[in-house]
């Protein structure tokens, strides 16, 4: 019997090696001299990316130099995100191809894979990719390409940075707008309302003469205050109450001349911590970060000039 067990155990061991051979060896590795490519994509050519991950999807379409989120709901898009999934994908090169026409996906992890990408260009040519597990030996991960029905190793380090979550994809700046095409700013805080407006490069309000620099800050955090978190999408009058956005405490409307959007408006709600529930337009709602955007930092007094002492 003692005899038995170790023979047993060496079959064990030579099966398994057997059968790792068949499903992850049987790769063409590439030589250092070569370039294998699971696609070439003309990256300018690419309009529309149509992403499924974990049971969500989402439309990136081209706009121009821009994209924009068309599914599952319409926002912008962070350029900077989008081109770097294109600039990692659209021409892909492999570590290793792996299998054609395989019958065994499920070994690879892309029959059921969690993220598939598809890629589709101006003239309506699509080419899909499906992201799959892990390969042995720090080889990378397994992708699909569906188009030509082979399987392939790339880099894991192509993934570095990335994310396959709606909210990567999201523009996350607050307010984008050119400072020079400010007309006026209209503030409503804490019940009390007025304007700052530009006259012969001097800020006025009521035509009192207003702390240039202290107006200039506000322009400043405006233009370039992010997004924290992103809370809710398609807010219901429910929502906008818990957050205090129903009646938000602060309006601020930036109106702008010589530009295609000429109102900005931004709504600040309650705060949490150091941050303040906020929304442009009552149906997205954020959380951005509230300092300088306190009542006492929007009231009209603290715009005046100091009196020196």
């Amino acid at each position: 019997m003692k005899k038995i067990i170790p023979t047993l155990l060496a079959v064990i061991i030579f099966l398994a090696a057997y059968a790792y051979y068949c499903y992850y060896e049987k790769t063409y590795e590439v030589p250092e001299d070569e370039t294998i490519y699971v696609w070439q994509l003309e990256k300018n050519k690419i309009t529309h990316i149509d992403i499924t991950h974990e049971n969500q999807s989402i439309q990136l379409v081209r706009d121009g130099q821009s994209w924009n989120i068309t599914q599952p709901i319409e926002f912008p898009a962070d350029d900077f995100n989008v081109n770097t999934l294109l600039g990692r994908f659209n021409t892909l090169q492999a570590t290793a191809f792996v299998e054609e026409n395989s019958s065994h996906l499920s070994n690879y992890g892309v029959d059921s894979s969690k993220t598939s990408i598809t890629f589709t260009d101006d003239e309506g040519n699509s080419n899909t990719l499906i992201l799959g597990n892990e390969a042995p030996l720090s080889k990378g991960i397994y992708v699909y390409n569906k188009n030509n029905n082979s399987i392939y190793t790339i880099s894991s380090r192509l993934l570095e940075d990335l994310s396959f979550d709606l909210d990567f994809f999201r523009d996350k700046i607050l307010l984008s707008f050119k400072k020079e095409y400010i007309e006026k700013i209209k503030i409503e805080n804490e019940g009390k309302t007025f304007e700052i407006q530009l006259k012969d490069d001097q800020w006025y309000s009521n035509d009192r003469t207003l702390d240039e620099a202290s107006v200039r800050s506000l322009i400043t955090v405006l233009n370039t205050r992010k997004i924290s978190e992103f809370v809710k999408d398609n807010a219901s009058e429910k929502d906008l109450e818990k957050y205090g956005l129903k009646n938000p405490r602060t309006s601020i409307t930036i109106y702008l001349y010589d530009s295609d959007n000429s109102t900005l408006n931004l709504y600040l709600g309650n705060i949490e911590d150091t941050f303040t529930y906020a929304s442009r337009d009552k149906k997205f709602i954020y959380k951005i970060s509230s300092s300088s955007l306190l009542s006492n930092d929007l009231s009209v007094e603290n715009f005046y000039i100091k009196n020196k002492e």
